[in-house]
């Protein structure tokens, strides 16, 4: 099974995943639990830069958004 977890609601701009998973720890604890039983999971955050961090087992895309002017834009932007 793969399972996607997905937020819309932005990072704060100029702010590294690390400092993101301190600022929001459950970005981090959900997806992180999930994989620990074993499934495969992968985060998808909106934020103002693109970044990827491979974490205790759980792909974590940071997807820039910065320029999605509408739902559509953004979607594509999600969907790589």
């Amino acid at each position: 099974m793969h399972v996607a977890q997905i937020n819309f609601h932005p990072a704060p701009s100029g702010v590294a995943a690390a400092e993101v998973f301190r600022q929001w720890p459950s970005l981090r604890d959900i997806p992180e639990a999930a994989a620990s039983a074993g499934i495969r999971v992968s985060m998808i955050q909106a934020a103002a830069h693109a970044e990827r961090v491979v974490r205790n087992g759980v792909d974590y895309r940071f997807v820039d958004t910065r320029g999605a002017d509408t739902v559509a834009h953004r979607a594509r932007d999600f969907a790589g």
